[in-house]
């Protein structure tokens, strides 16, 4: 069953706070239930979770922390991409490994090797074991690599 709290976790309802709480019946419910819960994915392989996205922080202005990065030390094979808080730089882990990047006074980037930040909104996921798969020499454009990938994923399920 369809229910309005799968509708609003699964982003159809989540355009914009109002709309939110048009589904889930009440606007600060919506706004709590988003900033505390982020979105989980079961798939083949692998776990994937969401919180916060591009639009509240940048058209919204909502650039404060959505998700501690400390609280994902401990998850195995940790792979993850979002914005620092405030857009004060990028937050990336590879296969457990946090880089935080960050420009400084001197107009440098600055990449320090920690979870010691907040992130507005984060993709991140548990990925065990990838599947490989090669490039075909025929993919030379943006559009041919945008196709290649939809149809790979959609033949690995």
């Amino acid at each position: 069953m369809l229910t309005r709290r799968h509708l609003f976790y699964s982003g159809f309802a989540t355009g914009c706070s109002m709309c939110a709480s048009l589904v889930t019946g009440s606007l600060s419910h919506a706004l709590a239930v988003q900033a505390v819960l982020p979105t989980e994915i079961d798939g083949p392989g692998y776990k994937l979770w969401f919180i916060g996205s591009l639009r509240e922080a940048v058209m919204m202005g909502k650039r404060t922390a959505l998700l501690d990065l400390r609280t994902l030390t401990d998850q195995p094979h940790l792979y993850g991409i979002g914005p620092i808080e405030g857009l004060a730089g990028e937050a990336t882990i590879a296969n457990g490994r946090p880089a935080l990047a960050r420009v400084g006074a001197d107009r440098l980037v600055h990449v320090t090797e920690s979870y010691e930040a907040g992130v507005p909104f984060f993709v991140w996921a548990e990925v065990s074991v990838w599947q490989i798969v090669k490039v075909p020499s025929d993919v030379r454009t943006f559009r041919d690599l945008d196709t290649f990938v939809g149809d790979a994923g959609a033949k690995a399920g």
